[in-house]
Formats: C-alpha cells, sequence, structure tokens
C-alpha cells in the first residue's frame, strides 16, 4: 500500500496504525520505486505527532519510542515487493470514514502532488508514477478515526484485522 498525502493528512498515523495491525513496513514519508515498479524498505522512523502518539499501546512490545518517533524493529520491516493499492489519505477530525475509488488520472494527480524527483531522472519517476495510476487502484480515504481508517485499508487488501 502506497499512502502519499500533505503533512497532517495523517499517512504516518495510517501507516503506524496498520504496522501496529499487523503489515510489514517500508518506510514513512517516501517511498523508494525501482525502475521496474519494486517498492524498496527504507525503514526510518515513524514521526508522529504528540495527539496520535497516545493511539500506539500496542506498538510498546514492538517499537521503540523516541521522543516523537517510533523506531521500528528489523522484524516489522518487509522485504520488496510491488504495490497493490495506493490510498490518498486525509484526516478530518470527528469525520466519518469514507473510502472512494480514483480514476487512473486523478490517481496520477495524487501521485505527482506528492512525488520527489532525483534531478538525474529525467522523465522516468514521472513514467513509473503513471504506470503505477495506470496498474494499482487508488482509492480516496478521508477519516477521523485510525481504527476505522485502518480497517478500511485492511478491508482493501484482504487482510484480517489486528486490533
Amino acid at each position: 500500500v502506497i499512502v502519499p498525502a500533505p503533512s497532517g493528512g495523517g499517512k504516518s498515523t495510517l501507516v503506524a496504525g496498520l504496522v501496529g495491525a499487523g503489515c510489514a513496513y517500508l518506510s514513512d514519508e517516501i517511498a523508494a520505486v525501482t525502475a521496474e515498479g519494486i517498492l524498496l524498505p527504507y525503514p526510518k522512523p515513524i514521526a508522529l505527532r504528540p495527539g496520535a502518539q497516545s493511539l500506539f499501546p500496542q506498538w510498546a512490545q514492538r517499537a521503540v519510542r523516541t521522543g516523537d518517533r517510533w523506531l521500528v524493529t528489523p522484524d516489522m520491516v518487509g522485504g520488496p515487493c510491488r504495490a497493490g493499492i495506493v490510498v490518498v489519505t486525509r484526516y478530518v477530525p470527528g469525520a466519518a470514514t469514507a473510502l472512494h475509488e480514483l480514476s487512473p488520472v486523478d490517481a496520477l494527480v495524487a501521485l505527482v502532488r506528492h512525488a520527489v524527483q532525483r534531478p538525474d531522472e529525467g522523465g522516468a519517476s514521472a513514467r513509473r508514477l503513471a504506470a503505477l495510476a495506470a496498474t494499482c487502484p487508488t482509492y480516496s480515504l478521508v477519516s477521523g478515526d485510525l481504527h476505522a481508517a485502518c480497517d478500511a485499508v485492511l478491508d482493501l487488501v484482504g487482510a484480517r484485522r489486528g486490533f
């Protein structure tokens, strides 16, 4: 699952919730994608805003907390894989959880809006993003509740709930 969103959109909190539910972790804040479309692990610490930190008591035995960052342990990190879905998340306090599929064009716009390109790549990263938008179902997720948001994403990937 690739989770693009602007700062404050809830991506780190959602990723932390999914890892807490048993999903493997690849990265926070950045997705490393090869020319062949493979996602690579880049397991940097997950930074959570103060209000989100209290949502993760189940992490106490699996991750190490240092201030506002959670250090994932090696057993939490997944291996290289293909993206299955893209979930463009937006946290709205008090909002009911709503999930809507996006068209490939809207998916590409969302991916481009949150992409970083190395200067030496030319159009290669744009082609990778277009391939992701064309091959991965992409959803818009609006939620004010972490557990409901995680359940919605876990339902998309057919995973069992871990809460």
